[in-house]
């Protein structure tokens, strides 16, 4: 079990390699010649990067959303990912109708 300040450090090592890595693909998709793929693409790194959520029922620490869902459908039981699975794929969803939203309506400009 981490000390409270373990895991904070383990979060901001965290979000300085997830934002590396984002960073990393948006210069690999930057001269993609789709621009609403990229956007999707993106939109849905980022989603999935940083969306947390409870690492136990009962505790109220906070880790990446899909290793939650990926360690608890293989460790646990597969219908388990269901706890952390379907918050992550409800905010990846409203983030792609965003996306599409906004898309829409810089084209019209």
């Amino acid at each position: 079990m981490f000390t409270h300040e373990e895991y904070l450090m383990a979060w901001g090592v965290y979000l300085l390699a997830a934002s590396g890595l984002l960073f990393a693909f948006w210069q690999v998709t930057r001269n993609f010649p789709g621009l609403f793929i990229t956007r999707v693409m993106r939109v849905s790194l980022l989603v999935i990067l940083f969306m947390p959520w409870f690492s136990y029922g009962e505790q109220k620490y906070l880790a990446p959303a899909f290793l939650v869902a990926g360690f608890e459908s293989l460790a646990h039981n597969s219908a388990l990912w269901v706890r952390a699975g379907v918050p992550l794929l409800s905010a990846l969803s409203f983030a792609l109708v965003l996306t599409i939203i906004f898309s829409i309506a810089l084209r019209k400009r």
